[in-house]
């Protein structure tokens, strides 16, 4: 829809005289005499400068044109569909514009271009006449406004004008409302012509009011357009402030005039009713020229942003275009007409690019609130409104809606209301839009209503409900009357309704094609008031796991209307067992994620505090499961802010072996001599397998029961031989899903060890998560040095495993060197491991050192227990001898219950001054039974005897600071290790 109707008012200069407007077009430079008609033939025709007349038609003068190119009425050259409107084309022979329809054609005449040319020139047929060796119209078959001059030619008739509003077409010989004029691409009609938008944006720049640099607000006027001028050559957008009026319908259009692809949004402050802002938008790069109509809601002052839509704005000069001008167009109108809506008999259908078809009139007549409810809007509908006017010009009230979410419009002391149905902001082509309507009813105790959704396989109906109460309701699905689901809202946790005009709110997934039946019934002893239901059918996206391969899915969810305790899905079509890994990541505000089956059952969730949330899901058993997002809830008080900027979704999915109860899973593996066993085997949580690994003679060499999601193994294997792995679930219904990554490999090398030794070892390259691997047996203690060597910024982890344990017992990561050191190593069987944090391009250089030491432990044992009165100090001594250099030491110290609850626990040493102690506890309770520093980290550090000799008497001293009771010394102990 575009409107100039005042023009005549404004843009005088594309005004033409009345004469003129008989004639499509005609203007430009005068011709030279020869080639122009008699002066009295031009004055009944009225062909301006740059055309002339020929055969009764203008047709333009000679101009310095490309070829391909014709002069147009304003003297510029363009293409000819450019000059020619819709329904005529350009006859290069003839150099005019002609009727493109089909032609009926008298005998010895045929039809060609559009235009009956004589096909025996001296045999004309029936209702034409032979002038100058050509078939000339006869007067009863000339066009409207036209008759047969000199029986040569059709010509205009001086004294017949078109109506007011109208004016003759030459090449359709018909008057043609100036109003529904087409013109072609990148063209504008003004005035019943069609001139160059380029050109009209020039003319339309000459009249404007303001440009950007005044600073002056818009102020729309209902009797004349407003124009306004600016350019985005400083800056990505530029703002104007319009002053608005309530129920002032503008149509703004945004000219470029070396501006690429412009667009604009239109802002509105939030004082309409709620907090969210107003806002209306132009769907760009759908036109060179973006139009939008907008209906003011509220006395204002408004924003007007004027922006590009074109992703790039540093190549201008891509697009042919000298600046970043554009002029601007609002022209004010009159409240369009409203159409009928019987809301309760059928859905609203609509489409958002022309807002003004989106007025409707409704009569109330039930005694009941109205609840809309869009069943169906464009893809690229970001959100939308439903504006309730009580008259065309007079705003009431706003109601955000989205698909999927209803809104309740009061009706109470209102017999008529119109409605209003727009966009927010939308940025594509698909703004397509379906509005139903229910009224609001009572339900008393135990009553029920009922309502039929259509939806196909595959599709989610919301079970949701509105009510001015905050009683629940119990609903319950039924399809071909049996009862698919039933559902207590009291028992759901995303059934709390904090505001009792909020809509409580299920899922249920759709099986099959078909009409299902949802019934509400109040269970309560309390009449529900306003109940109605607000239930509707979407497709959320839909994952597919790959049955035998990693597969990996993105979606973007669009948060838009998300509010708290809204629930957005991504469904997940699991055909086998898996682990599925999922990442969640918004912009603002915070996420919390649930796994649900197609029963409503909770059977995963993951709350967050931050805009990224991942964690790992077991699909425990084939089916379909709702990844569910929303606000981060708790207590069911709505705890966050509303997610903005959409929800991003990745997730990995690992298909992974099933085991029902009973069953079991085995893998054999064929081994050399103290080959290595490694991997790792990850389950569900909550489920309890057995693993044994099994060596060639079928004798168990470990077993285990797994309680954790995760065993790692790293296992030396005693072959040769055929060794078997085996994993049983042993729960007594559950399925089991696992996935075992284990594999059998050679070591770089066996080192035994008996006494002090050294090695070193040149270590090829690894790629990221590759191991270099050493079998180690050291038979006797040891003071133990690994040192790996790295070139650059690669990182490298250096850890110990203990095969005793099953588990690492030293560890140490970094890069360009890494240090690992153990002042006491005891013997046992061990694999070093050297795994690769980033890719080792030139490998590494690995050096192990071990000194042999001798440990060293002493006890002074007291019986009866040894007696701290209150107030004093007790010492207890431990004699050491043949440790000439300490590196490692831990104290034991075991003190009875009933102590006193206020003790210092010092240690005195030979390295150590006479009067110097090391406190090894302060102010605890005299019930002490602990390890230093292996289970209690002490008070001061024991560095100081490190490296030193520990030959002489070590004295444990206890002071007792209680006035009132005692405390007791049973025994404590010294382990050293000693490098002698």
């Amino acid at each position: 829809m575009t409107r100039h109707s005042f023009w005549n008012l404004v843009l005088s200069g594309l005004l033409i005289s009345t004469l003129g407007l008989v004639l499509t077009a005609c203007g430009g430079e005068e011709e030279e005499e020869e080639d122009v008609e008699s002066e009295e033939e031009q004055s009944v025709v009225g062909c301006g400068e740059s055309t002339t007349l020929a055969d009764g038609v203008r047709i333009p003068v000679e101009h310095d044109c490309d070829d391909d190119e014709i002069v147009t009425p304003a003297g510029h050259c363009e293409q000819p569909e450019i000059f020619c409107g819709e329904g005529s084309l350009y006859d290069v022979e003839a150099e005019r514009c002609v009727s493109a329809a089909d032609v009926a054609c008298g005998e010895g005449t045929h039809a060609e271009d559009g235009l009956c040319r004589v096909t025996d020139p001296l045999r004309c047929g029936p209702g034409t006449v032979l002038a100058d060796e050509t078939c000339m119209l006869e007067e009863d078959i000339c066009g409207p406004g036209t008759e047969l001059g000199d029986e040569t030619r059709c010509e205009l008739v001086e004294d017949e004008i078109c109506t007011q509003g109208t004016q003759f077409d030459v090449s359709s010989g018909q008057c043609v409302d100036l109003e529904a004029i087409e013109c072609g691409e990148n063209t504008v009609a003004s005035n019943g012509i069609c001139i160059p938008q380029r050109t009209f944006a020039d003319q339309l720049a000459a009249d404007a009011i303001i440009d950007h640099s005044d600073g002056e607000p818009i102020v729309p006027s209902s009797d004349s357009s407003f124009i306004f001028t600016g350019s985005l050559a400083d800056g990505p957008t530029q703002s104007f402030d319009l002053v608005g009026t309530e129920g002032q319908w503008l149509e703004i259009t945004i000219y470029p005039r070396g501006l690429p692809s412009p667009a604009f949004t239109l802002f509105g402050d939030d004082d309409f009713g709620d907090d969210a802002k107003w806002v209306r938008a132009t769907v760009a790069g759908l036109s060179n020229a973006p139009t939008r109509t907008v209906a003011i809601p509220a006395d204002g002052t408004y924003e007007l942003s004027i922006e590009t839509s074109i992703s790039n704005l540093e190549n201008a000069e891509d697009f042919g275009e000298e600046s970043w001008e554009y002029v601007g167009l609002i022209e004010a109108f009159s409240a369009p007409d409203a159409g009928p809506w019987d809301l309760f008999e059928e859905p609203l259908h609509g489409d958002l690019l022309d807002a003004t078809d989106n007025l409707v009139e409704i009569d109330v007549s039930a005694e009941s609130d109205i609840v809309i409810t869009p069943t169906k809007l464009g893809a690229d509908v970001q959100s939308a409104t439903v504006e309730v006017w009580t008259t065309p010009s007079e705003f009431s009230e706003r109601h955000d809606v989205a698909a999927g979410r209803g809104s309740v419009i009061d009706t109470s002391d209102i017999s008529t209301l119109y409605l209003h149905f727009d966009a927010q902001r939308f940025t594509g082509p698909s703004t397509e839009f379906t509005l139903s309507a229910r009224g609001t009813e009572d339900l008393s105790p135990g009553d029920f209503t009922e309502e039929e959704i259509t939806a196909e396989a595959g599709e989610v109906i919301f079970i949701s409900h509105r009510s001015l109460d905050a009683t629940p309701v119990t609903s319950s699905v039924f399809l071909d009357g049996q009862r698919l689901r039933t559902i207590d809202p009291v028992l759901a946790e995303n059934q709390f309704s904090f505001n009792p005009e909020e809509s409580n709110r299920e899922f249920f997934y759709v099986p099959e094609d078909g009409t299902y039946l949802l019934e509400f019934q109040n269970n309560s002893s309390t009449t529900i008031n306003g109940f109605v239901s607000t239930s509707t059918v979407a497709n959320p996206p839909r994952y597919t796991l790959d049955e035998e391969e990693e597969s990996s899915f993105e979606a973007h969810i669009p948060a838009e209307n998300l509010d708290q305790g809204d629930w957005r899905f991504v469904l997940i079509d699991a055909p086998t067992t898996a682990f599925i890994d999922v990442e969640i990541s918004v912009e603002e505000g915070e996420p919390e994620a649930s796994i649900f089956d197609t029963d409503g059952n909770m059977v995963a969730t993951e709350s967050t505090f931050s805009t990224t949330n991942s964690f790992e899901f077991s699909v425990t058993s084939p089916g379909v499961y709702f990844l569910a997002i929303r606000p981060y809830v708790t207590n069911g008080i709505f705890g966050s802010p509303p997610i903005s900027g959409g929800i991003d979704v990745e997730m990995v999915g690992d298909p992974v072996v099933s085991l029902e109860s009973g069953e079991r899973y085995e893998e054999t593996f064929d081994v050399d001599t103290f080959d290595l066993l490694t991997g790792s085997i990850s389950y569900h949580s909550g489920r309890a397998p057995d693993v044994r690994l099994l060596n060639p003679d079928d004798q168990i060499v470990f077993e285990m029961e797994s309680i954790d999601e995760h065993l790692n193994l790293s296992e030396v294997l005693p072959g040769p031989g055929e060794f078997t792995l085996q994993v049983d679930n042993t729960g007594a219904h559950a399925t089991l899903g696992f996935e075992a990554n284990v594999e059998a490999s050679t070591p770089v090398d066996i080192i035994d060890v008996d006494t002090d030794f050294s090695d070193s070892y040149d270590l090829e390259a690894l790629d990221e998560g590759q191991a270099h691997r050493f079998v180690f047996r050291p038979n006797t203690d040891l003071l133990l040095d690994l040192t790996a060597l790295l070139e650059g910024d690669e990182e490298l982890a250096l850890r110990i495993w203990d095969t005793d344990q099953r588990e690492i017992v030293h560890q140490a990561e970094g890069d360009d060197r890494v240090d690992l050191q153990i002042p006491r190593f005891t013997p046992g069987l061990y694999i070093i491991e050297l795994e690769g944090l980033t890719d080792i391009s030139a490998g590494a250089q690995f050096t192990i050192d071990g000194l042999e030491v001798m440990v060293l432990e002493v006890m002074n044992e007291h019986d009866p227990v040894l007696d701290i009165g209150t107030s004093s100090t007790g010492e207890s001594p431990i004699s050491v001898s043949d440790c000439s250099e300490l590196v490692d030491l831990s104290i034991g110290v075991v003190m009875p219950a009933g102590s006193s609850f206020s003790i210092d626990v010092n240690l005195r040493a030979p390295a150590l001054e006479d009067d110097e102690t090391i406190a090894l506890r302060q102010s605890t309770s005299g019930n002490l039974t602990t390890v230093y520093p292996d289970e209690t980290a002490p008070s001061e550090s024991l560095d100081p005897l490190f490296g030193e000799s520990a030959n002489g008497v070590w004295w444990l001293e206890v002071v007792n600071n209680s006035s009132f009771s005692s405390a007791e010394l049973e025994s404590w102990t010294l382990s050293l290790t000693c490098l002698n």
